[in-house]
């Protein structure tokens, strides 16, 4: 809604529409979406709400960001988990956390950086952040990711662990955002890297594209990251 369908790729088939929600998606299309829309309102809200959730996760398992120097650091503190798995999991929260930034940052510019856990008082004396502050947290939780999340190649990763956010998929989303930021060198280092040594590949072939996205071909090689689902049937 916010991107697809702004973009060339996509337009609105039914223009005489009165539907409501299909005037939503038109106010989108043609570029005109007033104040009050509801896809907007709704993403800004539950991308929020999830960036809140993962705060609160990366307080419990005691990490902070460190402004000055753009990192983030693991305090001391007794946990009820080994070291291995609170590093895998802060790297996982990491990832998902600089994944919803990078789209805040990309369509609404300055927007609201939340790296901690804040009352309902202290986020009403919030100021929007610079495009620049929010790119270096973003940065900052990628290479956080990069380090702690599993490293495991595409054929070494255990069935149970594919969805998993994973070092590669940082990398690479970090890839992306160096390019976005123009910083192509840094981009290649990281790209290269992951060609050479993830295990992921491009899927080749007749076939090859459709079975991107084959129902039967779920987690292959060309997947660096994605939401998994499982539907119930009764």
């Amino acid at each position: 809604m916010l991107t697809e369908i702004r973009s060339d790729n996509t337009f609105m088939n039914n223009y005489g529409t009165t539907n409501s929600q299909n005037l939503q998606i038109l106010s989108n299309d043609i570029f005109e979406a007033p104040s009050f829309d509801l896809i907007i309102e709704n993403y800004w809200k539950t991308t929020y709400q999830s960036i809140r959730s993962i705060n609160i996760l990366q307080n419990a398992l005691k990490t902070s960001y460190d402004e000055t120097n753009g990192n983030i650091n693991f305090n001391n503190g007794s946990l009820p988990i080994s070291e291995p798995v609170r590093k895998r999991i802060s790297g996982e929260a990491s990832f998902m956390r600089a994944y919803h930034y990078f789209n805040l940052v990309r369509l609404f510019g300055k927007t609201f950086l939340i790296d901690r856990v804040v009352t309902p008082e202290e986020a009403l004396t919030l100021n929007r952040a610079t495009v620049n502050d929010v790119y270096k947290f973003i940065i900052a939780d990628l290479k956080h990711a990069s380090t702690n999340c599993s490293a495991s190649t595409f054929s070494g990763t255990p069935a149970v662990d594919k969805g998993r956010a994973t070092a590669w998929a940082a990398k690479a989303l970090l890839a992306k955002v160096y390019l976005t930021r123009g910083q192509k060198s840094e981009a290649l280092t990281l790209l290269n890297d992951v060609i050479t040594n993830s295990g992921y590949s491009l899927l080749t072939g007749t076939s090859g594209y459709a079975n991107v996205f084959s129902a039967n071909n779920e987690v292959n090689a060309e997947l660096l990251f994605a939401i998994r689902y499982k539907i119930w049937w009764f």
